[in-house]
């Protein structure tokens, strides 16, 4: 009996495991959504939000409601489980009480920049992805065009701070949706190939550009929108006219994410392991919701130089998805063309969120220094 015990518990032991490296598989490639915080109103211009990190973070942020967004300005008390929070601007009415999600989009299209800009639609293998282009399009003498690449579990709207941080400037900038997104055509099981598929989708993104007169061009990649500049760099037979790529928080080896991830979790590697086998074996991979299986090989891009192009790359030390060491290793290997900014600790990616004017300023003097001249305005 005491056998049979022992096996029955080794059964579920190994169930339990397998378990949860197919739910963590899946978290990493899958859409998500954050927790749910408790606000209520206490003034026409002034909320109050359930203290936790996100809403005692310094800078600005975006909250949605039931019914609405949210632009959210910085701390200006905290009382108890409490923190009050100026409340810059709404779209839809905030209720006086209820719950919605802290999110780092701060602007939802770029009507609330006030720029001009246009949707159209690309077209790519699996359909037509919806993308925005800001700025005088119609303008044939601006020939710097600006790719903005968004991060996964995120829409294109997250990239809208770098898109204000160039207004005024004599560019043009291109902002796509994906397969998978959300905004562009669904996926099998609505999973992200970790760049591997979606650079397809922004290649034709990029063919748009140099049909519209683009000859210079440059990446902005947030998250994985770094990878997947990365990996449209790689398979371009001319890239000459990319002119520069701004990573910020770049994931430049998802094995190291996954690592890191496992490793702030107290999971032993066995798991690490698994999650990775889990993600690059066919058939198996489908339980993490993705189609085919990942090269996570192909995704390691601190292995070798890029192409010489002049590169900003901003990010902090307390990034929770992207460990600094991994994109201090990048910089070493790119050191003769990479510039590095470190910014004050923040969450993923949020570097604009904490401090966006000194975000908006590293990029507009780099932009002028690196891609435009000293004669551009």
């Amino acid at each position: 009996m005491t056998g049979f015990v022992i096996v029955i518990a080794a059964v579920g032991t190994t169930v339990a495991v397998y378990s949860t490296v197919v739910l963590l598989a899946a978290r990493a490639v899958t859409l998500g959504s954050s927790s749910r915080i408790g606000f209520r109103r206490i003034a026409d211009h002034s909320v109050q939000f359930r203290a936790d990190r996100r809403t005692l973070l310094k800078g600005r942020y975006g909250f949605r409601f039931a019914g609405g967004h949210a632009k959210i300005g910085p701390v200006t008390g905290v009382n108890g489980r409490w923190v009050t929070r100026s409340l810059d601007q709404q779209s839809g009415e905030m209720p006086a009480k209820g719950v919605g999600e802290w999110v780092r989009d701060v602007y939802l299209s770029p009507g609330d920049l006030d720029a001009p800009f246009i949707e159209i639609s690309i077209s790519t293998e699996l359909g037509h992805c919806p993308a925005w282009v800001v700025g005088e399009v119609r303008n044939r003498v601006i020939d710097t065009w600006v790719i903005h690449l968004h991060g996964i579990r995120t829409t294109r709207s997250v990239v809208l701070p770098g898109v204000a941080a160039l207004l005024g400037m004599p560019v043009i900038s291109l902002i796509p949706a994906w397969r998978g997104d959300g905004e562009g055509p669904p996926v099998w099981g609505g999973g992200s190939s970790l760049g591997l598929t979606e650079v397809s989708d922004v290649e034709r993104a990029l063919e748009f550009a140099r049909s519209r007169g683009a000859k210079r061009i440059v990446l902005v990649g947030w998250s994985l929108g770094g990878t997947i500049a990365h990996l449209l760099v790689r398979r371009l037979s001319d890239a000459t006219d990319i002119s520069g790529l701004v990573l910020i928080a770049p994931v430049t080896s998802w094995r190291a994410v996954i690592d890191h991830a496992a490793k702030r979790a107290r999971l032993p590697q066995a798991i690490t392991k698994g999650v990775e086998w889990v993600l690059s074996t066919s058939t198996i991979c489908r339980l993490a919701g993705i189609a085919s299986p990942v090269d996570l090989q192909a995704l390691e891009l601190s292995d070798r130089p890029e192409r010489s192009i002049p590169t900003l790359l901003i990010h902090n030390p307390a990034d929770e998805l992207v460990p600094h060491d991994l994109v201090r290793e990048y910089v070493s290997v790119n050191a003769g063309w990479t510039d590095m900014r470190v910014f004050d600790d923040a969450p993923h990616a949020m570097e604009w969120n904490q401090s966006p004017a000194r975000f908006e300023s590293e990029l507009r003097e780099w932009f002028e220094r690196k891609v435009l001249g000293p004669n551009s305005n």
